[in-house]
């Protein structure tokens, strides 16, 4: 699979799933302390992409509401469901790469991080709530 459609992929999965990953606490998958590498990462993401991160979660998570609806009305027909979910696909890619100071490549990184960063998932969460 090449990166870009990795990317993509994981693009769309963080549209279905990101709402649960901030919806309440979760548990570090490898259990173990920090490493200096978790604290470098939280580092290297800035105020400013972190604003930036929030901002397209919530645009992501309305295109995901959206879409919801419209697949819940399109089941039994596959293929009204993979149009429109090739369609939410695009549309989420749209609105991380048109919000400012992030694109789709460093918004998929940012969760990539949370996911096995406390601190920054905590930070990302605050934020969300606020």
């Amino acid at each position: 699979m090449t990166l870009k459609k990795t990317l993509y992929t994981s693009l769309a999965a963080t549209g279905m799933a990101v709402s649960a990953f901030f919806a309440g606490p979760a548990v570090a998958q490898d259990g173990g302390a920090d490493t200096g590498e978790d604290l470098a990462a939280t580092a290297d993401v800035s105020e400013v992409e972190l604003d930036a991160f929030v901002a397209a979660v919530g645009a992501v998570m309305s295109i995901e509401q959206t879409y919801a609806a419209r697949l819940a009305d399109a089941e039994g027909d596959q293929a009204q469901q993979q149009q429109l979910m090739e369609e939410a696909r695009a549309e989420m890619m749209t609105a991380v790469n048109e919000t400012p100071d992030i694109d789709v490549d460093r918004y998929v990184e940012i969760i990539e991080l949370a996911q096995n960063d406390p601190e920054l998932r905590a930070d990302l969460t605050d934020r969300m709530e606020n």
